[in-house]
């Protein structure tokens, strides 16, 4: 199982009940695909640069989850059919970085 994290734009024309529907049904999709949501953050509503298809913002909803990755590969052309939502993109997630000890504390023990 891989960790992904995915920031999906749902438009703006939704009501908070609206998106709280749209969200149930990607995370019904990610489990219906073997994964497990561990993480939901609504990070808002924001505008767009510039306009995108009659769209001039949307409401941004991230989920971290898990999957098998050969789960994936189904699971992405499901969300083209997840009505109310206008745009997404998954990736794998970022793990933590090790702290790295300074230079010259490094040659000066060393």
């Amino acid at each position: 199982m891989k960790t992904y994290e995915g920031l999906f734009i749902l438009p703006n024309s939704l009501d908070d009940e609206g998106v709280e529907k749209v969200v149930q049904r990607i995370q019904e999709e990610i489990t219906r695909a073997g994964g497990t949501v561990s993480n939901r953050e609504n990070l808002g509503r924001r505008g767009f640069a510039r306009r995108m298809n009659k769209q001039s913002g949307g409401s941004y909803i991230r989920l971290r989850f898990e999957m098998d990755p050969g789960s994936m590969v189904a699971f992405k052309p499901r969300l083209k059919i997840v009505e109310g939502l206008f745009r997404s993109q998954v990736v794998v997630a970022p793990t933590m970085a090790m702290p790295v000890a300074p230079v010259a504390e490094a040659q000066r023990d060393g």
